[in-house]
């Protein structure tokens, strides 16, 4: 299957022949796939690739790849954490799926509180294990009834999608009229990818092949309006934390908030420097809450 994600975007409005540009001739796992950014929306997507949905419903390890680094089991706690905190409106006592659950961390933390918690996955050895868990989940949405959930959530999903607009179709069909949906993604304005910050061993990190598109506001904004949401509100969060930043601009590497260096990461230093960063348009992580009318 080729993408559409490149169609979809000049389908929006959000890109055109005149105004990408060449942000980067590779990927961390391809020396001959080039990405491209647009100069007006700052999205920043790459053309005509899909590695296959084969690829993903065959991986050995959660669904992340050779090619990525493995998330360490902290930093899972505190994005499960966090979102526990930040999404209970739209979990407690709701009919909820989560489309790519992954390992299933949030999954597992919110269905004790939710009316039901149904999965979409493609990784079959999740699915195996969700379902030795006792929950209901599918390889496909569509396997589930049309107006059927209260919340649909993606945590870290919608960049991956070949032909997001058709996936946004599908999630409004299935779920109830003022069901709302939850869409996290990584932010193609994070600080690290500025020009300039120009920090290289970031960019080379973080641009991959199964990354088809990093959104902006703009860009998210646009699609969910483009295909019949309501109420789009879109919220800047900071994953890591200053360390982290401090050790890839010193040294090129991830895991600054895992070394001695995260002695300076204290609560409120942690909430500063998102606010800092969310005025500048510039977090790490973007979160779009929408509304079926």
């Amino acid at each position: 299957m080729i993408s559409e994600a490149y169609k979809d975007l000049k389908t929006v409005g959000l890109v055109t022949e005149t105004s990408i540009e060449k942000f980067s001739n590779t990927t961390r796992d391809s020396q001959s796939l080039p990405v491209w950014r647009d100069e007006k929306s700052g999205v920043i997507f790459i053309k005509d690739f899909y590695v296959g949905d084969a690829l993903y419903s065959s991986k050995m390890d959660g669904g992340q790849g050779k090619a990525s680094l493995k998330r360490s089991s902290l930093e899972d706690k505190l994005d499960t954490t966090r979102r526990l905190a930040d999404f209970q409106k739209f979990y407690y006592g709701k009919v909820v799926c989560e489309v790519g659950f992954g390992d299933g961390e949030f999954m597992k933390a919110a269905a004790p509180y939710s009316r039901e918690f149904r999965g979409v996955e493609l990784n079959s050895l999740s699915l195996m294990d969700a379902r030795k868990n006792g929950f209901v989940v599918e390889d496909n949405l569509s396997k589930f009834g049309e107006n059927s959930f209260d919340t649909i959530i993606l945590f870290h999903t919608f960049e991956h999608f070949p032909d997001p607009l058709n996936k946004l179709h599908q999630m409004m069909r299935h779920l109830k009229k003022g069901g709302q949906l939850i869409i996290e993604v990584p932010h193609a304005g994070d600080f690290l990818l500025r020009d300039d910050v120009a920090c290289e061993s970031f960019k080379q990190h973080t641009l991959w092949s199964q990354h088809l598109i990093l959104h902006t506001r703009t860009s998210l904004t646009a699609m969910l309006k483009h295909v019949g949401f309501n109420d789009v509100t879109i919220q800047g969060v900071q994953r890591y934390p200053l360390s982290n930043h401090l050790y890839w601009l010193a040294n090129g590497e991830p895991g600054g908030h895992v070394s001695g260096l995260s002695a300076i990461d204290s609560p409120s230093l942690l909430t500063c420097y998102e606010m800092a960063l969310a005025r500048l348009d510039a977090t790490d992580t973007i979160i779009a809450v929408a509304t079926k009318k």
